[in-house]
């Protein structure tokens, strides 16, 4: 990231990158053992917190961690997702990861992301439309 676009972003959003970072290299890390068992170990259960959703918070920290996954090789929205995911259930918040399928030009193709209720994080409702929903974490 260049000095430039670190003096762009939010004060919000600077102090997410090392706590992002760090929880987009330990998903990456823990989904080659497979999606459940990093699911389960990353934020398997919701901790109780007394803090309450702030959703500019979280949509700031959502944009970090899609701003990171994309300059990190090998990092998708399914690590970004779980990454998310976790970090929203440490502060209590009951995030769910949704992984939907469908098929383009033959191809089966498949997407993650967050919600939060019936918000989804980060997301263009447009953009996961097309996609069937095949399991929640």
């Amino acid at each position: 990231m260049s000095f430039t676009r670190f003096k762009s972003l939010s004060p919000i959003e600077r102090q997410a990158i090392l706590p992002a970072l760090m929880r987009l290299l330990v998903a990456r890390a823990l989904l080659t053992l497979g999606i459940q068992k990093a699911s389960k170990w990353l934020g398997g259960q919701i901790r109780p917190s007394g803090s309450n959703y702030d959703s500019q918070l979280w949509a700031a920290r959502a944009r970090v961690l899609h701003g990171l996954s994309a300059r990190i090789p090998g990092v998708a929205c399914l690590a970004h997702s779980l990454a998310l995911r976790w970090w929203m259930r440490s502060q209590g918040h009951d995030a769910r990861m949704v992984i939907g399928v469908c098929k383009t030009s033959g191809k089966l193709e498949s997407h993650a992301w967050v919600q939060i209720g019936e918000q989804i994080m980060i997301e263009k409702e447009v953009n996961i439309a097309r996609f069937r929903v095949i399991n929640h974490y």
